[in-house]
């Protein structure tokens, strides 16, 4: 019943007058009173709704592209937070010291002498050994 009705509603549509005058149709069928300038920046807002969504999926696409072709990301060799664990253990130590918190410090030194260090890395030890002493 309710496609006969809808079909019976479409075939009585003059397409050509509901593009000339939207606001007339809107009133004469739904009962709704909107003025075309009304329609028009309704319809607009749809559109640009619709278009922020194709471009954020194409952006999240092409975010998700470049992510899978990024190399992974060496040790940094500043003082900032490093994904390396022995580098992150060595700046642990020297936030002890700066607490003042020696035992501690010395202990974590000590376990990082099990570990293969590099020069550079061992230098840093040996002069936090030398600044606890």
């Amino acid at each position: 019943m309710l496609i006969e009705t809808f079909e019976d509603f479409i075939n009585r549509l003059d397409f050509n007058s509901i593009i000339q005058d939207p606001s007339k149709f809107l009133l004469e069928e739904f009962n709704i009173e909107l003025s075309n300038v009304e329609l028009i920046v309704i319809f607009a807002i749809v559109i640009l709704f619709i278009a922020e969504l194709a471009i954020r999926n194409k952006n999240k696409t092409n975010q998700e592209l470049s992510d899978q072709e990024k190399p992974l990301k060496k040790p940094e060799k500043n003082n900032e937070i490093s994904s390396d664990a022995i580098r992150q253990k060595i700046d642990l130590a020297i936030a002890l010291v700066n607490m003042g918190k020696k035992s501690k410090a010395i202990n974590l030194l000590k376990k990082l002498e099990k570990y293969q260090l590099t020069k550079k890395q061992l230098k840093q030890i040996n002069e936090l050994r030398e600044k606890v002493s």
